[in-house]
């Protein structure tokens, strides 16, 4: 009740602006006046192994806008444990770090090497905000949380229901945390279907267990097998600049299709048809792959912008690159491609090729010739 009267005030005096109000204490319904956090957790190992299956938890109980107090709130916690939970927190729903203890508990306040590795994490979450909004959205329209446990997907693999140390996230990413000081390296559940590594794009073939090199620089991610993941350019807060470049990983595994969602982040006028939805499919064929664009529906037009998309696991080099009926260049460079209007190029050592293109709103056919 407390929330919802302090929603209907702030909606009193900001009719068209979506409140955001923080709880620790709710009940259920809760969800749709506030985000929520844990409560008071402890910088302690323990309290980070806990945070997730409570987090997953809130998600299957409806709360979906959910996170723990990153690093906990007393004691102060090690270096080391402050970094490993921000690397999970900044892939939990609702992410913050704060104290309520007399000691600093900033990401710069450990040593200039851990802040460089504070950085990374939260730059990640800044890289991935559309594919994070876009969960957000399919979480609003479905019911499906954001942050949900391996069982929800794989009911029948006991081995996934047993599993309460790593968690999906959103639809295609597979998160496992490093939980246990000292560690560099830790055993990961794969359930069925391909997995790619999102660091190395080393490809692996589930139900298996592994074991995984996670260095203090970076905790085990993983892409689930025909993910298409949307992502933006660096940024240092939300809406620093329009998305320019749209960019789109394509993991291909035989033939997938996901939505990318947006809208003005701010107003209530996507309720009236402001905001943009598109389909993307991505196919494997014989002659090599193929990726489909929508067109926009919606009314919500961002500033103009370039798709990049970028189609991993490609062993060899293309032979062409079309989108539409043109045939795109090929520049030999990440640079030369970036000052580029349309054109494509490959990287061997990462066997990933990268094609940019004008978003014009309009559907678009990308296609890879081997």
């Amino acid at each position: 009740l407390e929330t919802m009267a302090t929603r209907d005030g702030m909606l009193r005096v900001h009719p068209n602006e979506r409140p955001l109000i923080i709880t620790r204490a709710t009940y259920a319904g809760g969800q749709r006046y506030a985000a929520e956090w844990s409560g008071d957790n402890w910088g302690t190992w323990d309290h980070l192994r806990l945070s997730m299956p409570m987090l997953m938890g809130m998600g299957l109980s409806g709360l979906q806008f959910s996170g723990a107090d990153i690093g906990g709130i007393w004691p102060i916690p090690s270096p080391e444990l402050y970094s490993r939970w921000l690397q999970m927190g900044v892939l939990t729903p609702f992410t913050w770090t704060h104290s309520g203890g007399p000691g600093n508990l900033e990401p710069w306040a450990f040593g200039n090497r851990l802040e460089t590795i504070n950085r990374d994490s939260i730059n990640l979450r800044y890289h991935l905000l559309p594919y994070i909004y876009t969960a957000f959205w399919e979480a609003s329209e479905t019911g499906v949380p954001i942050m949900r446990p391996l069982l929800l997907e794989y009911p029948d693999d006991w081995r996934a229901v047993d599993t309460n140390d790593e968690y999906l996230f959103g639809d295609d990413l597979l998160v496992a945390p490093v939980t246990k000081d000292a560690d560099i390296d830790r055993p990961v559940y794969l359930p069925k279907g391909t997995w790619y590594d999102y660091w190395t794009d080393r490809r692996y073939v589930g139900p298996v267990k592994i074991d995984v090199d996670a260095p203090t620089e970076r905790m085990p991610l993983f892409v689930r097998g025909g993910a298409i993941i949307p992502s933006q350019q660096p940024m240092q807060y939300t809406d620093q600049l329009p998305i320019d470049p749209l960019t789109l990983d394509v993991y291909p595994d035989g033939s997938s299709t996901r939505q990318y969602y947006d809208d003005d982040g701010i107003s209530f006028d996507y309720k009236k048809g402001a905001y943009l939805l598109q389909r993307v499919t991505a196919a494997e064929t014989g002659a090599g792959v193929s990726i489909d664009v929508s067109a926009r529906e919606g009314s919500f037009t961002p500033p103009r912008r370039s798709f990049v998309v970028k189609i991993h696991g490609q062993a060899v080099q293309p032979k062409q690159v079309t989108a539409g009926t043109a045939v795109l260049p090929m520049q030999t460079s990440a640079k030369a491609l970036q000052d580029s209007v349309q054109a494509w190029t490959y990287d061997q050592l990462e066997g990933v090729v990268s094609v940019k293109v004008p978003d014009s709103g309009a559907a678009l056919k990308i296609e890879l010739a081997r």
